[in-house]
């Protein structure tokens, strides 16, 4: 089986992660030895293949990656649109927060840290709106349920009644 080898100085143990071009990369620390490396990726190989179907069975992917001159181009853009939406949505809630702000990250939409402040990734700009919706009502509800439970999807569904369709049509996207 053909895979991406990385050395990570920090990394702790060997990982394996398949991406969404079905792309096999192996993370492993410095000392592990190559031989090592392929008896693990052996060992695995039913469950990479188990990534590589599920990866084949979301259908098309949007990759919106892009560099930091892509990201400062476009920060105080998204920064107006986020703004916009989450007075927009928090209509709804009316929950206090302490402030908005737009990143570059490359694995997450948005976040709520537990003193309320509110990042969102600037790609909200470039994903449908009603998806883009759907995040801002997410965060918003981590205001008051820094969780996942059933009281914070209740909280997600009085401003987005589907957001279990927009959830899965956001899986489309690659960040």
């Amino acid at each position: 089986m053909d895979y991406e080898l990385q050395r990570s100085a920090r990394a702790r143990r060997v990982r394996i992660s398949v991406h969404h071009d079905g792309c096999v990369v192996v993370i492993a620390p410095q000392r592990v030895s190559e031989r090592l490396i392929k008896i693990f990726v052996a060992e695995h190989r039913e469950w990479i293949e188990t990534q590589r179907a599920r990866m084949e069975r979301r259908g098309p992917i949007i990759d919106l990656r892009g560099s930091p001159a892509d990201f400062k181009k476009h920060k105080k853009i998204a920064l107006e649109f986020v703004t916009a939406k989450v007075a927009e949505l928090n209509v709804q809630y009316n929950f206090a927060f302490k402030k908005i702000s737009v990143r570059n990250a490359r694995g997450r939409w948005g976040s709520c840290s537990s003193d309320g402040r509110l990042a969102f990734n600037y790609r909200l700009i470039k994903i449908p709106s009603e998806l883009a919706d759907y995040i801002v009502a997410h965060e918003l509800a981590h205001l008051a349920e820094h969780n996942h439970g059933a009281r914070f999807w209740a909280l997600v569904a009085r401003a987005i009644p589907d957001y279990k369709v927009r959830r899965k049509k956001l899986r489309a996207f690659v960040l």
